[in-house]
């Protein structure tokens, strides 16, 4: 059996170190202005952790930034 308390340190340490940083506390008061419930918060912030270690590992800087760059202009 593996250490989950462990697992889940370091998928917490790929978010706040990852590509996706700079979005994380915009996402946390997104969470937090729309009332989640702590269950729902905690597993949605491990999602994107998840998808974090993902893309570092799939997924070039520069690719990352015009994604998130098209992102936002289709939201505006």
């Amino acid at each position: 059996m593996g250490n989950t308390q462990s697992s889940r340190l370091t998928r917490i340490d790929w978010l706040a170190k990852g590509p996706l940083a700079p979005h994380v506390d915009a996402y946390k008061q997104y969470l937090t202005d729309r009332s989640y419930a702590e269950t729902t918060f905690a597993n949605c912030i491990r999602c994107v952790a998840h998808f974090a270690q993902w893309v570092r590992r799939a997924v070039l800087p520069s690719q990352l930034a015009v994604a998130l760059a098209t992102a936002r202009q289709t939201r505006s």
